[in-house]
């Protein structure tokens, strides 16, 4: 947990404990996984640098329709897309950036929950990837499906 509060580059001490309460609060195979990729080392074992991080996690917490918790479930998809994609590089660090994921965490009020959004990664270098999130996102609230239907008989 402490990694992840180092990555999120929180200065408030509040901050920095909600993120761990939220960290702790996953499940264990889930936090057990994501804590084994925060602390690989980029020496015995693959180390991933998630560029942008910080930014991430600020906006996922300030959006109410995204969460702490989401967005380190997002993580977690992020380290495991980026460990098949280079497990056969003998590169052990590697940098992951997230910029496109976080101007989607910023601005994110789909109808599907955050960490349910499939991510792609990109590479763009022997030892760089960029995370591109599916910003398709299917429509499944019954409310949303009726307004939409609304507006389409009105437009014909």
């Amino acid at each position: 947990a402490a990694r992840l509060v180092c990555l999120s580059r929180v200065e408030d001490k509040e901050e920095a404990l909600k993120l761990v309460d939220v960290f702790r609060a996953l499940d264990p195979q889930t936090r057990c996984a994501l804590q084994s990729y925060l602390t690989a080392d980029g020496i015995e074992q693959q180390g991933f640098v998630l560029c942008d991080c910080g930014a991430f996690l600020a906006a996922s917490s300030s959006n109410a329709a995204v969460g702490l918790e989401p967005a380190l479930r997002i993580l977690l998809m992020v380290f495991e897309a980026a460990g098949k994609e280079f497990s056969a590089s003998t590169t052990t660090v590697i940098s992951v950036q997230l910029e496109r994921l976080t101007s989607l965490a910023k601005d994110f009020i789909g109808s599907v929950n955050f960490q349910d959004i499939p991510v792609h990664l990109e590479v763009i270098g022997q030892a760089e990837a960029r995370v591109i999130p599916k910003v398709w996102i299917p429509v499944t609230n019954p409310s949303v499906l009726a307004t939409l239907r609304v507006r389409a008989l009105e437009i014909a």
